[in-house]
């Protein structure tokens, strides 16, 4: 019988979609429980790896990407509450893969970069702040207030990520890097996913910006 949790290391892949959205119990699972040979002792896949054959029935097989492909999106988060790091984070990965079409473990986000450091005391104090931070690339802003139970914050991201690239990935390099070229078909597209299948459902997404891709390796 299939079990409906995952046992990390045993070398069989449990599907995960009926688990909370933001669980991370099991990315990949090659039958051990070591760091270094592409499925960490965790069950993660690890940085510039790739793996594939990992079923109910069977191990994955990891090796390193022959490629991967680089890029950002830039979005602005409004709502009633102020998310966590971690929470923009896994919901930028879960939305830039549906987005892109290809596996989740496929990808990475490899830095999430907001105004929010340093900034949440804003949310309770007497009166609406404005607070800016430079980014290598662009402004970032965050506005907290407390004058309104339906607006506490606007928080704007740069989202960096990676997609990986082999012989074993669903999708070629042509095809990804086709579809981080057309912003205006993309970025919808992000849009959607963020509202129907990560946690900021209760927030106000707006894509914006999308940088041109990059091969490297």
């Amino acid at each position: 019988a299939l079990r409906c949790m995952p046992v990390c290391g045993d070398g069989v892949l449990v599907p995960t979609d009926h688990l909370p959205l933001d669980s991370r119990l099991q990315q990949c699972d090659d039958g051990n429980a070591v760091d270094g040979d592409g499925c960490s002792a965790a069950c993660r896949v690890e940085p510039d790896f790739v793996c594939a054959g990992g079923s109910p029935m069977s191990a994955d097989r990891c090796q390193r990407a022959d490629a991967s492909i680089l890029s950002a999106m830039w979005v602005t988060v409004t709502g009633a509450r102020v998310p966590d790091e971690a929470e923009f984070q896994w919901t930028a990965e879960v939305a830039l893969s549906r987005a892109l079409g290809c596996p989740l473990r496929d990808l990475e986000v490899t830095q999430v970069r907001s105004s929010l450091a340093g900034q949440l005391a804003a949310a309770t104090s007497g009166a609406p702040r404005l607070v800016q931070a430079s980014t290598t690339t662009r402004t970032t802003t965050t506005t907290l207030r407390s004058d309104s139970r339906f607006f506490v914050a606007t928080i704007e991201l740069e989202i960096r990520f990676k997609v990986k690239v082999s012989s074993v990935t669903k999708l070629s390099s042509e095809e990804l890097e086709g579809a981080l070229r057309r912003p205006g078909s993309f970025l919808p597209k992000a849009m959607v996913a963020y509202t129907d299948h990560t946690s900021l459902n209760d927030m106000y997404i707006r894509a914006s910006a999308l940088e041109a891709p990059r091969i490297v390796g």
